[in-house]
């Protein structure tokens, strides 16, 4: 797989990653859709961001080289969680086996991709520049979305953020959905692209010992969960009427409720 799926550092948004030509991917899934057409419309329907999960190349077209070739075809180069989406929407054993193969790669955390000319040597040097100079303003934005970054290893199911809201687990995920934050896929939640890169969950195998099966279940960081809990209000506005006044029910009955109406507010 590794001859197959072959990576490279590329810049986007000034920082300098791990990528890969998301046509490799398609020819390795063996996706009969045509090309141009499946990434155009995956990129859609995920909202992934230009410039942020992907960038574009033009690339010469070789299809009649007596004249110069055709005309150029755009490519697009894919972040390595980008990837692994689109390995993971694939929903087959190949899909599967490339998720794994990338998340094997962003464990070492000393696989860089060398400069192979001179070339791309000044390349390289002129991303990390741009990426030095970003550095200071893509941390501010970062603060932005997540005002209070803890780093810690816990994990919490939604069940045990919608209790520390006092709401229930079925109604946090439908506002999740509706607010555009994630996305079910083969029975999977999932976060849309602009979340992805956040830390803000995991995706963990569980097993079903009644079934003898393992499926992968969604767990939220403390990152996720403060961003939960200090966006919420945001959250809800994205809703639909039916939505919002299910969720108000539950903030009516807490002002019976003194301790649990300032839990709530200290919580948020």
């Amino acid at each position: 797989m590794k001859n197959v799926l072959n990576l490279k550092q590329v810049g986007f948004n000034g920082n300098i990653l791990n990528s890969v030509n998301s046509k490799d991917i398609y020819n390795y899934l063996q996706i009969k859709t045509e090309y141009s057409h499946w990434i155009k419309r995956t990129i859609k329907k995920y909202d992934f961001l230009n410039n942020e999960d992907y960038i574009i190349i033009n690339v010469k077209n070789d299809v009649n080289p007596k004249n110069g070739g055709g005309r150029p075809e755009k490519e697009y180069i894919v972040t390595l969680d980008m990837a692994k989406e689109l390995a993971m929407i694939s929903n087959t054993k190949k899909g599967k086996q490339v998720r794994k193969y990338f998340i094997e790669i962003e464990k070492n955390k000393n696989n860089l991709i060398l400069p192979q000319n001179y070339t791309e040597a000044l390349e390289h040097l002129l991303i990390t520049q741009k990426a030095k100079e970003k550095l200071q303003i893509k941390n501010k934005e970062y603060k932005q979305i997540i005002s209070n970054s803890i780093h810690s290893s816990n994990e919490y199911t939604i069940t045990n953020i919608a209790k520390d809201i006092h709401i229930t687990a079925k109604l946090l995920n439908k506002m999740l959905l509706e607010s555009k934050i994630q996305f079910i896929n083969n029975n999977v939640y999932c976060l849309y692209a602009r979340y992805a890169s956040y830390g803000l969950t995991t995706l963990k195998e569980v097993k079903n010992n009644k079934l003898n099966k393992t499926f992968l279940s969604l767990r939220w960081t403390i990152k996720g969960k403060n961003f939960i809990m200090k966006n919420l209000e945001k959250i809800i506005s994205k809703c639909s009427k039916e939505t919002q006044k299910e969720y108000y029910k539950y903030i009516d009955k807490l002002i019976k409720i003194p301790n649990l109406r300032k839990n709530l507010k200290n919580n948020l």
